[in-house]
Formats: C-alpha cells, structure tokens, sequence
C-alpha cells in the first residue's frame, strides 16, 4: 500500500477515535455581582479540559437560589444580550445563547435549551482561562435581597423540576454528557457593590440633655449604614468589608472599638429617626457613619465617603425629664410594664419604637404603667413631656413568640415553620436538647429541618432576645424501618421494627386486623398473624398518623386443615445439606418447598415427584439464608417449620 494512503488511514483513524471518545469539561457560575440590592447578575462557563475535542451542541439547567436570599420577593429572571462567547453559527453571525425563566414553586432558574446548530457548527470549547462563556444572567427582586446567602447550585433533579444537561457532537451526533462531579456550583459569596458616594446625608434633629435623634437623609442606593460615636474626638476607626459589629443604641451598651469610639448603630439606612440614649449632659459627642451594602460576612463598605458630624447635649433644666429604666426590662406582648425616671409629667405621649403607648396608670411623675406592643422589635422608650423628651438607657427586650407550628406530625428531613413574633437573631433551635438545621428565619416566621427522631418533644428556640420554652411539641410520624420474618403463617409471630411506634390504636395486614401481643413503645410491635390473612403489607395507625410498610408480608396460608406431624424430622450432614426424613414407613415425603425469610422460595419438588422416607436439600440451596421455612407434604398429611441454619 502506498505510505502516504496508510498515513491518511492513520490519521483517519486517530481522528475517529479522539472524536468517539466523551470530552472532558467544566461548568461553573462565576462573576456573581448584586449590581444594586434588587439586582444579581452572574455567568456561566464551560471550559474544555481534556484532550478530546469539544463541540458543545447544547446545554440546560437548573440554578436553585436560597428562600433566605429571595428574602420573599417575587422574582424575574433573563438572559443579557450580547454576552455570550458562542457566536457558533458559520453561516450568520446567531448567539446560542439559552433563554432562562423563573420557576417560582421550586425556587430555581431555569436555563432552558435552544435548538442546536448541527455537527459542524459548533463552538470548539476553549480550554484556555474561565473557558467560554455561555451567557450572563441576570435574578431581579421585587424587595432587596438577604445577601447572607448559600452559593447558588446546580439542580440535578426530575424533568419537572428542570434538570441540568450538557451535551457535546460526538461522531455527529449531539450526546448528553453530563457528569454532576463536573458541573460546579458557586464558590464565592455574593457581595453587593458599594454604595454611591454621598456626603452631608446624617443629620441631627432633637438634642436633649441625654440623648439625640439622627435621620439618614441621603443614602442613594446603600441599603444599611453603621454610625460610630466618640465624646472626645470624631471616631477614627474604618470598618473593612465583612466585619461585623454589636451594636446598641444606649451608649453605655454599645461595643468599644480600638479607637475608644462605640458602635451607636448598625442597620437599616432608613429616614426615620434614630434615637441615642445614655449620653451625658452639655457634652460633646462626635460621630461617624460608613454607608454598606450587604449583610453579615457579604457586607461591602464605603469608606472612600465618610459622614461626620458632632454636636453637644443640652444642659439639664429643673424641668427636663429622666427616664432611668424599666421595672421589668423584659416581657412578653400586652404584658405590663413600670417606665421609671423623674419629671414624666405633664405627658404629652411615649413612644416605643414607631408605636405610641397607652398609659394604662401613673405614679406621680416617676412611674408610667403600660404594656408591651405588637408589631415592634425591641427598642428604646422615648417620653414627652410639655418641656422636652428623653429616651430610655437601654432597651426593653420584647421577648419571642410563637402562634401557630405547621406541617407536623412530620418525619426525619421534613420542614417545619413556625410563625409567631420577635424571632430576633435566632442562634438556635432545638427539639428537646439537640440542634435542628435552620433554613429561613425573618422576624415572625422560623424554618427549620427536622434532623432529629424521637418520641414527642418540646420545641426550643434561642434567639438574640432570649429562649423561648415553648409548650409546642413536634408531633413525629410512626415510621416502619423492616418486619422480621417477613414469612409466617397463621399466629406466628411478627415483629414490626420501627421508630414513634407508640399510642398504637391497631395494626392491620392488608385489610385484616391483627392482635397486638407485645408493644416496646417507639421501636417495635410483635403481632400474631391473623387468620385469613393473605400476603399484604402491614399498616400501623398510631396517635401521630399511619405508616404502611413498603414491603409485604408473605403469608403462606392455608394450614388450619394440615395435620402437624410430629413424625418428621431434620438435621444438617456433614456437607451441610439439609436432611428430611420421616420415621414411619407408612408416611412418605412426596414433596418438599423452602422458602428465605422474606417468602422468596429456594427450593421446590413437584407432587408425586418423589416417594421417599428421606430427602435431601443441598446446601447450594439454602447456603445464604439463615432463617427459612419448610413445607413438607406426606401422604399422610403436610407439614410447616422454622429452621435455623446450624
């Protein structure tokens, strides 16, 4: 054969043979960026990194996005023009790009395939930097996002929930290659952009003797600012990005920074008014306040644009109310409460937060009586009087409540969601003593996974305000892990494995009641075989729900009529066969079943096979089951046994 004609077929050959083989890759989301708080954008890439060639024909997907991170919003989602690398088509210059959707029950975008270009016309994946990008997204939010968030994931779930596929042209055909260890999900928090440089936006707008009031007038697209305060000089310290404060709008409460100064405030950039209590009278007080973007650890500060202001308290007058505290500091809504200090009256009005109080009574004019409202956090107290205001030195602490506990009785892995009122900072909760894994917290409403399986328990949960005792208890459903044996007869007995199996009210096989002989509250229950019952699974109704067994029970019936000889005998020989034999000769053996624990039959001679005294089973029969049942059937009569191998 010319050299050249075998070089070609080499070539040709190796061609075919690179082409056949599935390419390697990755897909990963990158570049996550909250262009404002209502606004993510991210991309995903592919990136070839095998040495096969890869042809990308298509791909789909599902993105699960946190609850926590939707914060509640109603959500839209779409692909941006022009950013996409897979400008494929050679014949016009056609972006197959995916188109993407919002699936609002599963919480997840969905990435939906476009028509492929045909063998040919792929994109060859690069195998240089990120790869190719396949098309940037982009969440928009009806509310701000929670930006302490999980990292968005790749769903490999049912068709319905919107699986993710990649495919590739192997050998000019488009085949689904999609490999879950390959396709990444996000490694990076998502940290929202710094706020617009803004100036002169805190403003100081009530002075009294121990306490001012600030507004946030200007804040243009930062969500939350952090106010420092300091009564010797304007605060010097600079937050970096992620760090995280405590603090109080009481002064004396407040966290100390290195540079002496205290963290007066940290939360929402809002323009209603922001009371600081505690302060000394006609004293100076500086402050400092640092506009972020963020949350928890995805906070992003401005600090190129800092905000300072100072200003100095009044002199106290025979006049101006004190207000020194609370008697007690803590309670629950509509509880009462005494507001302690002098000069309280003559009252104009108390305020708790945005809401305005009711005096129930009043003592003199150094004890108010009223109660703890609804639809508050807890705040300071703030009272007028006809000669000016003061608010409290520290916070009354609203404690937690709850009002109604949804989808129990429950089983291991179900949520549950508790609403209720002031879930402030909730660090924990518990079912009895161990920890359950939380998934969405606001301030009334708690989600959490069931992770832990016991009898009835009280639900705990502790929070920024306090623990909450509650007298909830999460009811857990019965559950059936095996029955064993899973083959019997008529009154034999049957042992039900299982957790919560307790308050039994019956248990039925198939649609026949069975007796109940011994309960071993929330692990087992033994029953006796009901007459008439045939093969059927097992179905427990307990206080907390029902359970039925995914497997049956297999019921050989049938042996009311059988007489029981006692004249059959069995052991295992020296090769560990099983033997059978009678001990009259009269009564013959003319066929023998053996059935395993869970009714699968082992062994079987037909009727009238056979008449012998003694039969014996090989143990290549019955070898791999410890426990089994034997029908024997004699002219005299048939017999039913247990035996345990030896």
């Amino acid at each position: 054969m010319n050299i050249r004609i075998q070089l070609l077929l080499i070539c040709l050959l190796i061609s075919t043979y690179t082409f056949s083989q599935q390419p390697d890759y990755n897909v990963s989301i990158k570049n996550e960026k909250l262009v404002d708080s209502r606004e993510l954008q991210f991309d995903v890439y592919i990136k070839s990194i095998g040495n096969n060639t890869f042809e990308y024909a298509s791909f789909q997907a599902g993105i699960n996005v946190s609850t926590r991170f939707i914060n509640g919003g109603t959500i839209t989602v779409d692909t941006l023009a022009g950013n996409s690398d897979f400008n494929i088509s050679k014949q016009s210059p056609v972006i197959n790009k995916p188109s993407s959707s919002w699936d609002a029950t599963n919480k997840r975008i969905k990435i939906i395939a476009q028509q492929p270009p045909g063998a040919g016309n792929g994109k060859i994946v690069s195998q240089t930097g990120d790869g190719d990008k396949l098309a940037r997204f982009r969440i928009i939010n009806s509310v701000d996002f929670d930006t302490t968030l999980p990292n968005l994931s790749f769903n490999f779930g049912t068709a319905i929930s919107w699986t993710t596929k990649l495919f590739a042209y192997i050998n000019g055909v488009s085949t689904e290659i999609t490999d879950q260890n390959k396709i990444l999900n996000s490694e990076n928090s998502i940290i929202l952009q710094e706020p617009i440089n803004t100036s002169n936006s805190l403003k100081i707008s009530d002075v009294q003797t121990n306490g001012i009031q600030l507004n946030i007038n200007e804040r243009n697209n930062a969500q939350n600012v952090l106010i420092l305060i300091n009564n010797k000089q304007t605060p010097s310290y600079v937050p970096i990005d992620g760090e995280e404060f405590n603090a109080n709008q009481s002064f004396s409460n407040a966290q100390i920074l290195t540079d002496s100064s205290r963290v007066i405030y940290d939360g929402v950039a809002n323009n209603s008014g922001i009371d600081i209590a505690g302060l000394n009278e006609k004293t100076n007080y500086y402050f400092t306040a640092f506009l972020y973007n963020g949350s928890g650890t995805a906070r992003n500060y401005l600090i190129t644009s800092t905000i300072t202001i100072d200003t100095i308290t009044k002199t106290s007058t025979i006049n101006n109310p004190i207000v020194t505290g609370f008697m007690p500091n803590i309670g629950n809504i509509n509880d009462s409460f005494q507001i302690k200090g002098t000069k309280l009256y003559p009252l104009d009005s108390v305020h708790f937060g945005k809401t305005k109080l009711n005096i129930i009574n009043h003592y003199g004019d150094s004890i108010l009586v009223t109660s703890v409202p609804s639809g508050e956090l807890s705040n300071l107290v703030k009272v007028y009087t006809s000669y000016g205001n003061a608010s409290s030195p520290s916070y009354f602490t609203i404690l937690p409540s709850i009002s109604t506990v949804n989808n129990e009785p429950a089983n291991i892995g179900d949520n549950i969601e508790i609403n209720g009122f002031n879930f402030e900072g909730i660090d924990s909760v518990k079912i009895g003593i161990l920890s359950q894994e939380i998934i969405e917290t606001t301030t009334n409403k708690l989600t959490f996974k069931l992770s832990y399986y016991n009898q009835d328990e009280i639900v705990n949960i502790f929070c920024k305000n306090g623990q909450i005792n509650t007298k909830y208890k999460i009811r857990f459903k019965p559950s059936i892990i095996n029955i064993t044996p899973r083959l019997g007869t008529t009154k034999d007995i049957i042992t039900i494995q299982g957790k919560n199996l307790y308050n039994i009210d019956s248990v039925m096989v198939g649609n026949i009641k069975a007796t109940i002989k011994n309960s071993y509250p929330d692990t087992s229950i033994e029953i006796n075989i009901p007459p008439m019952a045939i093969t059927s699974k097992i179905t427990v109704f307990a206080k907390n729900g029902s359970v039925t067994s995914n497997d049956s029970l297999n019921i050989v019936s049938g042996f009311e009529n059988f007489s029981m000889n006692n004249n059959i005998k069995s052991y295992f020989n020296s090769n560990n066969d099983l033997v059978i034999y009678t001990l009259q000769n009269n009564n013959q053996i003319i066929g023998i079943n053996i059935y395993d624990i869970t009714g699968q039959k082992l062994f079987e001679t037909s009727m009238n096979e056979m008449k012998s005294n003694e039969i014996t089973i090989k143990n290549q029969f019955i070898e791999n089951s410890k426990l089994f049942m034997v029908l024997v059937k004699t002219d005299l009569g048939n017999t039913l046994f247990k035996k345990i191998m030896q």
